[in-house]
């Protein structure tokens, strides 16, 4: 990876760990929250009933999130 990609990279994850504080969330929601983004994968995962969303953004890119159990 090149450097300006990388230093792109690292500020886009310092913003949005920022702005998606995770003491706040599991305050609101309670605590275990996983997320993954990205295309091309599989997934097998144990979560809590009623606590999966498994959704696509932009065609190809997927999103998993759950609790886990």
């Amino acid at each position: 990876m090149n450097d300006e990609l990388k230093t792109e990279c690292m500020e886009l994850c310092v913003t949005a760990c920022e702005k998606f504080s995770q003491n706040n969330e599991d305050k609101k929601f309670g605590p275990t929250w996983q997320c993954v983004v990205g295309e091309g994968f599989g997934f097998f995962l144990e979560h809590e009933v009623k606590s999966l969303l498994y959704m696509f953004f932009g065609g190809t890119t997927a999103i998993i999130v759950w609790k886990c159990a």
